[in-house]
């Protein structure tokens, strides 16, 4: 029994120490292209961060069955959700890394 309590919180914590050094690692890269980000969320229209910003309003709303039945909350969570995400993949596929380049160089 002790035995098997070790290897579950040397197991854990193994787990903890690979997400912080995952998480520090995603914190550091945003830090060194701090400028990039800003630039790219800089260019993102300002009706796209309102429809985003309703969208997750109503999906927290729906979520926690405010106002809405069980079925019906969870149905506009779900759709909510993946309206969210298809702004993001489209938006995603629409950017042009190279074009921003240009213009990121050009402004600086």
């Amino acid at each position: 029994v002790i035995l098997l309590f070790s290897l579950a919180v040397w197991l854990f914590l193994r787990a903890m120490t690979i997400l912080l050094v995952i998480t520090l690692t995603a914190l550091g890269l945003l830090l060194y292209a701090r400028r990039y980000v800003w630039a790219v969320l800089k260019e993102v229209p300002k009706k796209l961060y309102i429809v985003t910003a309703i969208l997750v309003v109503v999906q927290y709303v729906a979520e926690n069955e405010m106002g809405f039945s069980t079925v019906s909350g969870n149905i506009i969570e779900e759709l909510c959700e993946v309206i969210i995400y298809i702004i993001a993949f489209v938006y995603l596929w629409r950017f042009k890394l190279d074009d921003f380049n240009s213009r990121f160089i050009h402004k600086s």
